[in-house]
């Protein structure tokens, strides 16, 4: 199982970040990552995620 996961929550309108556990503890809003709290912390690009400094995660 990867380490990540991207699920659709909240009705399909948003994709959830998922860890191994199963707990969400990011969402993606359109590309850009998004903490609980709703700071920005990363983006997607391509099949990947990278964090605001453009390393991938």
């Amino acid at each position: 199982m990867p380490f990540l996961s991207l699920q659709l929550i909240g009705g399909g309108r948003m994709r959830g970040l998922i860890d191994r556990k199963g707990e969400q503890f990011a969402y993606l809003q359109g590309s850009v990552l998004y903490t609980l709290e709703g700071e920005p912390t990363g983006r997607l690009e391509g099949e990947f995620i990278v964090d605001t400094a453009g390393n991938r995660i």
